[in-house]
């Protein structure tokens, strides 16, 4: 499938969908918002993961794993990259994140090391390093704990914001 097509199906979806997990699988939500095509590769990256993260990175979207509940099951958020970057640039003027920064904040957030990302994507480890200082610095984040605690601060803020 070429990317401009996996572009189409990712603006069709949602900026903000949920979900949840039931055991290892993804139940249909019993309202729209999540296409199966996303639904499906939420599954593929569960599947390659094991147990799921507090954070995703799927190719155009971060999907957020709750706790499991009482009855088992686990809610899921996802957030498109383009919600994701619009946040970033309207609660951090100026931002401007690459494509390549975007997936490492996704990376970074769904508790990767450089090291993961780079062998991820097949890229040095330097070329990581590198790509993190960029990101870091236009997010004002002297450290990954930093990084992940000031995005995710403005990822409650906004959803709080949604809620009314």
């Amino acid at each position: 499938m070429s990317s401009s097509t996996d572009a189409t199906k990712a603006d069709a979806d949602p900026a903000v969908a949920e979900c949840w997990l039931v055991g290892n699988q993804v139940a249909r939500p019993e309202k729209g918002g999540v296409s199966a095509s996303l639904r499906d590769e939420l599954a593929r990256t569960l599947g390659a993961s094991g147990l799921p993260r507090p954070a995703l990175p799927l190719t155009h979207h971060l999907a957020f794993v709750g706790t499991p509940r009482p009855d088992g099951r686990q809610r899921v958020i996802i957030v498109s990259d383009n919600a994701l970057r619009e946040l970033m640039d309207e609660h951090i003027v100026g931002v401007g994140l690459s494509p390549a920064e975007l997936r490492l904040l996704k990376q970074v957030l769904g508790g990767r090391t450089l090291h993961q990302a780079a062998d991820t994507d097949d890229v040095s480890y330097e070329t990581k390093r590198s790509q993190y200082k960029s990101l870091a610095r236009k997010l004002g984040a002297h450290s990954q704990v930093e990084l992940s605690g000031l995005v995710f601060t403005r990822l409650m803020l906004w959803f709080g914001d949604l809620s009314g």
